[in-house]
Order: structure tokens, then C-alpha cells, then sequence
């Protein structure tokens, strides 16, 4: 079957209510779709924080979070935590000539995050382009000009140890529900699907030996009909349009990421057109690509497509369910999303983004990574 219809497809009918949020109106949702077409400007980032799982601090927001351990050398009343996000710990600057080079966009503004009532600042930033995208540039290591050490260290305590980063999340108020299309075919559970669509580029990237950089899509999915008072009830996905150094080209499955507040995890590398991606402890299909391959380097803007079929996610949960000591059947998967996990109109998306992450074990190594994304487009498909 054909698959360019992402690049042509007319958007949908009017009978479908869509919502103009926040991020200066650049995305829209509705029950079947989710949108951002990358025209917001900075007024639109709602929270910015020093520790990514506080990225999002309400609905209609843009989170922005930069991930590490401040300097313990900087001077000032530099906070030695990670949970810094009032807009003291950002420095706002205008313009960066060098941003078109080193993130593919010109920001004639961006954010970086800084020492409280101190003039440190780290050589991470972000901010977002009217009228084309949303940019970032992810720093670990010693400073571009000399052997010091930048603001912002790769964290030295587990689970994130060695790993620093920049991670957006957008929380729309209203809730996407990805496997919601109506199927007129048989085989249904294959038919009815999620399309991940992303335009990413990534300008600059510098990983010396021992390192890893990442560009990459998140998005959770949760079942509304869980008690989540007493189970996860939800997952992320994480899909890389970069992975250059170390450890690349397969993908990972967690039962509980502590980095990611407990929550099930599942992330890897994205195929060619018409690849499919497996679980590496069952080896059952999680996501089938029809866009570009995950990058090794450098790269002009690329769309990036990922389908995600009902019976693919539940590839998925039993995957992660493995992985936190069940045994994989619908009575264990329901152990951690729910006794309802089972029907797709209980399944949502509740927020999306994207981020990029290093690790770097070694202090003297500078890696970076810097790029943009353009436009993000989860919709409900049927074949």
C-alpha cells in the first residue's frame, strides 16, 4: 500500500472539534489528532526547569527541561539541586549568531539555563522560531573556549548517571486518543493504527569516544480507565531521529524507568520504509517505519513516520509487563494498566515532545548535539 498520504493528506473533516491552545495558537488536538506546525515563539514556553520531570507545570503548556548537575564550582548562591525552575535559573539572550550553525535555525532569542544572582550560565539553550520550528542545543562537558568545565555536568548520581540533556513536553487539554479510528476492513486489531509524523534536524554533533548523543520523540500514552493510585497506567515511547556514538541500532524495553518517575519505558531505533522494529525479549513487532531511518550524524530536515498497530501496542505492554517480572498474559498486563487496558478507546495520549540526551562518562570530553524540530503530527489511522 502506499504510503505518502501524511505528506497530502487533507486535514480532518469539519465535524471534528479542534482546540487552538496554547504556544501562540502553533499546534492543535482533538479526539483523532495532534498538530504542532512549529510556529509558536518563546512566548508560548510555560515552564522552564532544571529537572526534566517537572517540565510540565499545567495544561496548554510548553515545558522546557535541561537535564544535569550544576557546577559545584559556580560561585553565587547557585542551588546544588536539580529542581531549580523559577525564571532566576534562566538567562534569556538576543540574538545568537551562531544558533543558525549549531541548531539549523536562527534564534533571535533563546534560553539558557544560569546560576541564580550569578553571571554563570551553561552552553545548553532553546527557544522557539516563528514560523519554523522549535530549537535546542544540548552541551556536556568541558567549555567551547577552554579546559573548564561548562555550568551544567552530566549527573553523577543513579539512575541518570553520566547523563545530561534538553527535553521539551507539550500537554494539551484535550485528549488524543490514538487507536480511536473506525475500522471497515477485517483484521481490525492490525488496520487500526497511531501515525507518528516528525520533521527533525540536527545541525551539529560531537561525539567522542565512549559517548552517546541522542535526538529523539517522546510521547506517553495512558489508560484513562486505570487506578493510577496504585499502577503505572501509562508508558513512553521514545523514537530516535539521532543516535550516533555508543550503544545505537537496537531498541530497549523497561519495566520501570526511574528517570522517568517509575513509569514503563520503550525506545529504540527507527527502520526504513517498511522495516519493522522488535521487543528484544519477545521479539514481536512494536512499530513499523515508513519515513527516514535513525541518523548517525549530522542531517538536513527529515520526516520521520512511525505506525503503531493495536496489536503492536499490545506487543508492547506485554513486553514492558516482562520486564517488570510478569509473565506477559492480558491478567498480568492488567497488574500494571488496568483491568480496561484491553479496549482502544480507553487509550490517550497525554502529553508529546521532543529532547535530545548525552551520556558522557568522561569530564573532559565536550559532546554536544544541536538541531531542531518543525513540525510533530500524531493522528488515528485506518487502513
Amino acid at each position: 500500500m502506499k504510503r505518502d498520504y501524511i505528506l497530502s493528506v487533507v486535514r480532518l473533516c469539519a465535524s471534528l472539534l479542534i482546540i487552538n491552545v496554547s504556544f501562540a495558537n502553533a499546534w492543535t488536538v482533538s479526539n483523532t489528532e495532534f498538530f504542532y506546525d512549529g510556529s509558536g515563539s518563546n512566548d508560548g514556553i510555560g515552564t522552564k526547569s532544571w529537572n526534566s520531570q517537572e517540565i510540565i507545570s499545567g495544561e496548554g503548556m510548553v515545558g522546557v527541561g535541561v537535564h544535569g548537575d550544576p557546577d559545584p564550582l559556580a560561585p553565587g548562591t547557585c542551588p546544588q539541586v536539580k529542581n531549580c525552575n523559577t525564571e532566576n535559573c534562566f538567562e534569556s539572550w538576543l540574538p545568537d549568531t551562531d544558533s543558525a550553525r549549531q541548531t539549523g535555525l536562527y534564534l533571535s532569542t533563546y534560553y539558557t539555563p544560569s546560576c541564580p544572582h550569578s553571571n554563570w550560565m551553561g552552553f545548553s539553550y532553546f527557544g522557539a522560531v516563528p514560523d519554523a520550528g522549535f530549537a535546542m542545543r544540548s552541551w556536556s562537558g568541558m567549555k567551547p573556549y577552554d579546559r573548564s568545565q561548562s555550568f551544567f555536568h552530566p549527573e553523577l548520581n543513579i539512575p541518570n548517571r553520566n547523563i545530561s540533556g534538553t527535553y521539551s513536553a507539550i500537554r494539551p487539554p484535550w485528549l488524543m486518543h490514538p487507536w480511536s479510528a473506525t475500522c471497515y476492513s477485517e483484521n481490525c486489531d492490525d488496520k487500526v493504527r497511531v501515525a507518528v509524523v516528525v520533521d527533525h534536524q540536527v545541525a551539529s554533533a560531537n561525539a567522542p569516544s565512549g559517548t552517546q548523543l541522542q535526538q529523539n520523540t517522546r510521547i506517553v500514552f495512558l489508560q484513562k480507565a486505570c487506578d493510577r493510585s496504585s499502577m503505572p497506567c501509562q508508558f513512553e515511547l521514545n523514537s530516535k531521529a539521532l543516535c550516533k556514538g555508543i550503544s545505537c541500532g537496537y531498541v530497549t524495553v523497561q519495566g520501570a524507568d526511574p528517570a522517568q518517575g517509575g513509569i514503563p519505558y520503550i525506545a529504540g531505533f527507527v527502520g526504513g520504509p517498511g522495516e519493522t522494529a522488535t521487543a528484544p525479549n519477545t521479539g514481536k513487532p512494536v512499530w513499523t517505519s515508513w519515513g527516514s531511518a535513525t541518523q548517525q550524524n549530522t542531517f538536513a530536515k527529515k520526516r520521520f513516520q512511525l505506525e503503531i498497530s493495536w496489536n503492536q501496542l499490545r506487543n508492547m505492554l506485554e513486553a514492558m509487563d516482562l520486564q517488570r517480572g510478569g509473565d506477559g498474559s492480558p491478567e498480568s498486563i492488567a497488574g500494571v494498566f488496568g483491568d480496561d487496558w484491553g479496549k482502544k478507546a480507553n487509550w490517550v495520549m497525554i502529553d508529546a515532545g521532543f529532547g535530545q540526551e548525552i551520556y558522557n562518562p568522561t569530564r573532559n570530553n565536550r559532546a554536544y548535539v544541536g538541531g531542531n524540530v518543525q513540525r510533530l503530527w500524531i493522528v488515528a489511522i485506518s487502513h
